[in-house]
């Protein structure tokens, strides 16, 4: 998934490169700067990565019916908002 940082600059992982723990922020299919795992920017981003995660599973859970599929996307609503106060406890 991509990390929307605003319309035209994003950052992907790094997988697609060879290399799975860092990210790379690109800029109008440009690769502009690789972020290592252990930078200040990586934790940002992947925090950033995680609110948009469950910004996308609260929108598939608005748009579907099937009961089972319904479920499963509320429990993993539910994991991704401990996860996040986890980190933000953590930060403070």
């Amino acid at each position: 998934m991509n990390i929307a940082i605003n319309d035209k600059l994003y950052a992907v992982t790094e997988a697609a490169f060879g290399q799975s723990s860092n990210l790379v922020i690109i800029q109008d299919r440009v690769k502009l700067v690789s972020v290592g795992s252990e930078s200040i920017l990586f934790e940002a981003l992947s925090m950033i990565e995680l609110y948009q995660t469950h910004y996308e599973v609260l929108k598939c859970l608005r748009k579907t019916t099937v009961r089972s599929t319904y479920i499963s996307l509320l429990e993993w609503k539910r994991t991704l908002e401990t996860e996040i106060e986890a980190r933000i406890s953590a930060a403070q």
